[in-house]
C-alpha cells in the first residue's frame, strides 16, 4: 500500500543543494506510447559546495536602536522604537563586529568554546557586477549547469544593510552554529544574553522560535522562500566573519539558477523573484 510520502520528491536526494520537497504531477495522453523515465537519486550537494567560492562580502549597516517611547494606539499603549541613522563604512562595521565578538567571548568560553574571527574581515558589501573567475570547481557535479565560459563576474552578489543589534544576533547565531552544528532557538539567545532577544512582544512566546536561522554549510540549504526579501533572518550565512544574510547570488545558486541568469530589478525585488520562480 502506497503512502502520500511515496509521491514526495525530495530535491536534495537528486543533487539539488536545497531541501525542497514537492509532488509533481505528470500527465501523458493515451495516444502517446511513451513511459516517462524514473528519477535517479544522486549524491547530495551541500550549501558550502555551491557558495563557498564566491567573494567574501560583509553586511552593511544603516541604523542603530536608541530607545523606545510609549505611544497611544487604538488597541492601547504600544512601544515605538527610535533609531539613529548610521553611515555605512568598513571602519564602523568592523568596529561593531569586533566589539560584539568580545562581548560574546565569555558566554561561549564558559561552555568550552573560543570566539575567533578571521583576521582579514571582508571590506566590501559586494556589488551587482563582481569581476571574478568562476567560483565553482570543475569537478562539482553541477558545474556544467551553473557555468558560462563567457561570464567573468558574479552578478547580484551584494549584501543587505542591517540594524547593528541584528548584527550581534547574526554573529551569535553563526558562532553558535559553528560550535554546536545547529542553529540556536530563542531560549539559546536568552541564555547567552538578554540583549540578544529581539525587542518585540512575542519574542518568548514560542511562535517565532526559529526567527534567526543559520543555513548549515554541510547540509543542503533549507527551502528559499519569499521571506528572504524582507529581512534575511531565516537565511543567515554560516561564516561569522561575514556576519550577514545570504545575497541574491547565493540564493540563486541554491535555487540552481545558471550563473548567467540576470534579474532585472532591485535587490529586494530580486530576492523575492528568486524564491517565487522556483516555488512555482
Amino acid at each position: 500500500m502506497t503512502k502520500d510520502s511515496d509521491h514526495l520528491i525530495k530535491a536534495e536526494e537528486y543533487g539539488i543543494p536545497q531541501k525542497r520537497h514537492r509532488v509533481i504531477l505528470l500527465g501523458v495522453r493515451e495516444d502517446i506510447e511513451i513511459a516517462p523515465a524514473t528519477l535517479k537519486t544522486s549524491k547530495k550537494n551541500n550549501l558550502r559546495s555551491v557558495i563557498d567560492g564566491l567573494p567574501r562580502v560583509r553586511s552593511g549597516i544603516y541604523r542603530e536602536f536608541s530607545h523606545s517611547v510609549d505611544v497611544q494606539s487604538d488597541t492601547g499603549i504600544k512601544k515605538r522604537r527610535i533609531y539613529n541613522n548610521l553611515k555605512d563604512s568598513f571602519e564602523v562595521w568592523s568596529e561593531k563586529i569586533r566589539e560584539y565578538a568580545v562581548q560574546l567571548q565569555e558566554p561561549f568560553f564558559v561552555r568550552g568554546y573560543n570566539v575567533e574571527l578571521d583576521t582579514k574581515l571582508p571590506q566590501t558589501i559586494g556589488k551587482e557586477y563582481f569581476e571574478t573567475p568562476s567560483s565553482l570547481s570543475e569537478r562539482h557535479p553541477l558545474y556544467e549547469w551553473y557555468n558560462d565560459e563567457n561570464l567573468v563576474a558574479a552578478i547580484h552578489h551584494e549584501s543587505r544593510r542591517h540594524l547593528t543589534q541584528d548584527l550581534k544576533r547574526y554573529l551569535f547565531a553563526s558562532l553558535y552554529t559553528s560550535f554546536f552544528k545547529k542553529f540556536p532557538r530563542m531560549d539559546d539567545y536568552k541564555a547567552f544574553g538578554d540583549d540578544l532577544l529581539p525587542d518585540h512582544e512575542n519574542a518568548e512566546s514560542g511562535k517565532f522560535n526559529d526567527r534567526f536561522r543559520v543555513q548549515l554549510p554541510n547540509d543542503p540549504a533549507r527551502t528559499v522562500t519569499s521571506h528572504i526579501s524582507k529581512d534575511g533572518h531565516y537565511f543567515i550565512h554560516y561564516d561569522p566573519s561575514q556576519c550577514r544574510s545570504l545575497t541574491v547570488k547565493e540564493a540563486a545558486r541554491i535555487q540552481t539558477f545558471p550563473d548567467n541568469y540576470f534579474f532585472c530589478s532591485s535587490r529586494k525585488a530580486n530576492s523575492k523573484q528568486v524564491s517565487i520562480m522556483k516555488n512555482a
